[in-house]
């Protein structure tokens, strides 16, 4: 049980993570969100495709991982 809440989590984040990633306006509105919250430094400075790449290979190592 704790452990499909947890996936179910986790799928979540990955949805919320990938559709903030959809384009660079969505990316960079999201940034610039979570600044004025203080949930990133005012220096941060990672670009959609940075963040795009290492979500694919956070993805990736995710998904092999699981099928062993």
């Amino acid at each position: 049980m704790r452990k499909n809440i947890r996936d179910i989590a986790n799928d979540v984040g990955r949805m919320n993570i990938a559709a903030r990633l959809q384009n660079e306006l969505t990316y960079n509105a999201s940034v610039q969100e979570a600044k004025a919250q203080g949930a990133l430094p005012d220096d941060y400075n990672v670009t959609c495709d940075e963040m795009k790449a290492a979500f694919e290979m956070a993805a990736s190592r995710s998904s092999s991982t699981t099928t062993r």
